[in-house]
């Protein structure tokens, strides 16, 4: 009986230490491959290089003044792309995101057009897209005159954009409220939606939110394929001021430009534009042409300039800086020209009343 026990207990021993065998086996082997995945990871991933992504994205973002919504909308979606380029190195399996096709919704000038060519260069980094160009077509790019001239010319500006973005700009005037189903920009958006599934063509469709929201919600096969919306907010008078601030710092080195070797005055900080801006322009004004407006006010500027200094001024300073005085002028000039406009009422035909108009503003009255 005793060594009937020790047997018992001599194979509990056993199957003990096999226990403790298989389990120091098992770690090992764990550890093996926490080691080769470490490895795989580190060879597959260069940290620098995500992190140059990360800077070089964020600081495309920080040249667009404003636009904070639109920068978090950004933000998130960018997280999710780089977070799939991780998983593919870690050696998980992905599915395939389907083409990113956007709509952009905002005013004029809100910076969409900037904006996709941000998307150009950040989607090339990213590898979604072989190429980091950007073709601006509009509905005159696209429709032709005659049947079957609108669906070649749209064709070809597809292939022209193939590998990198198509930007329509304006797109709901593809799809005018009151056209028939003859019109040809709607022609034009069949034959880009029937391209947008083959995935060699991200599209962006951008235009007024409310004539853009009419044309998504019109057709069901534009909802399907376009997946993402980006919200474009009126610029703040405070982003103006910036945008004001950058353009200048950028134009006076570009030979190209009309400002080129302009600058501005060391008293013109953002805060004191932004109170010229706010003082000066109404927010119709602001609303219709947002970005547009840093563009006029600054030609409008170097007028004023011009208009002030003497002939004879061979000071350098003075002939090349532009002050608050001229910034305030250059608004003054606009809201000027917008008080005209409204005097004219081009709608109403009235030859008569266009006509007295004219003379007044030549100083001249029937008596």
């Amino acid at each position: 009986m005793a060594l009937l026990g020790n047997n018992n207990m001599s194979q509990e021993t056993m199957r003990a230490k096999l226990e403790a065998l298989e389990k120091d086996i098992m770690k090992a082997k764990v550890e093996q491959l926490q080691k080769e995945l470490l490895n795989r990871v580190n060879n597959s991933i260069n940290p620098v290089t995500m992190e140059d992504k990360v800077d070089a994205f964020e600081k495309e973002l920080w040249n667009i003044s404003g636009l904070e919504g639109l920068k978090s909308q950004l933000r998130s979606w960018v997280k999710q792309l780089m977070l799939d380029e991780r998983r593919r190195a870690l050696g998980l399996k992905v599915g395939i995101r389907t083409p990113p096709h956007m709509a952009f919704l905002g005013n004029p000038g809100t910076g969409k057009t900037m904006v996709a060519r941000l998307l150009g260069k950040l989607l090339h980094m990213l590898q979604i897209i072989p190429t980091e160009k950007v073709v601006e077509v509009q509905r005159t790019d696209l429709v032709g005159q005659y049947i079957g001239h609108t669906g070649l010319q749209t064709r070809v500006k597809i292939k022209e954009a193939e590998g990198g973005i198509l930007f329509v700009d304006e797109a709901y005037r593809l799809m005018p409220a009151n056209s028939s189903n003859n019109d040809f920009g709607l022609e034009a958006l069949e034959e880009i939606m029937s391209f947008m599934d083959t995935g060699k063509v991200v599209v962006i469709f951008a235009g007024y939110s409310e004539q853009m929201e009419r044309v998504i919600f019109a057709n069901p096969g534009f909802r399907r394929r376009v997946t993402k919306f980006f919200y474009f907010d009126d610029l703040t008078c405070t982003d103006l001021a910036n945008i004001l601030w950058l353009k200048m710092s950028n134009l006076r080195n570009d030979q190209n430009s009309p400002l080129y070797g302009f600058k501005l005055h060391e008293s013109c900080i953002v805060p004191r534009i932004a109170v010229i801006i706010r003082q000066g322009s109404s927010e119709k004004l602001r609303s219709d042409m947002n970005g547009g407006l840093v563009d006029v006010m600054l030609m409008n500027a170097r007028e004023s300039l011009d208009m002030r200094i003497d002939l004879e001024c061979r000071d350098v300073d003075v002939l090349t800086t532009i002050m608050l005085e001229d910034l305030r002028a250059g608004l003054r000039m606009m809201e000027q020209h917008e008080e005209k406009n409204k005097k004219i009422d081009v709608e109403c035909g009235d030859f008569g009343a266009l006509t007295t108009i004219m003379l007044e503003d030549l100083g001249l009255s029937f008596g």
